[in-house]
């Protein structure tokens, strides 16, 4: 998961519906815009504890697949989108 500790903070909270959550919050690494993720505790233990760690969709189940890249690889789903589905990296690198 990404977190670079020099850029992303949390906090530890109690959800009434989810209980202990944490929000994870960092700048997207294209546009710098601030994102905060909130991962249910449970799920964040179970991703980080299981002998053979098991793919984020699988224990991160209650979140969605933006929140998701952004913890894996700090990039929000906007960003996301301009680099893999608006003609790849390839048109990121040659827009003048």
């Amino acid at each position: 998961m990404y977190f670079d500790t020099q850029k992303v903070s949390y906090t530890e909270r109690m959800d009434t519906d989810k209980g202990h959550v944490y929000d994870f919050t960092g700048p997207c690494h294209s546009c710098k815009k601030p994102i905060t993720v909130t991962v249910v505790g449970v799920e964040l233990f179970k991703f980080n504890t299981v002998a053979r760690s098991p793919m984020i969709q699988d224990a991160l189940v209650s979140n969605t697949k933006e929140e998701r890249e952004f913890l894996i690889s700090g990039t929000c789903s906007s960003c996301f989108d301009k680099l893999f589905r608006e003609g790849g990296l390839r048109a990121v690198h040659t827009q003048k």
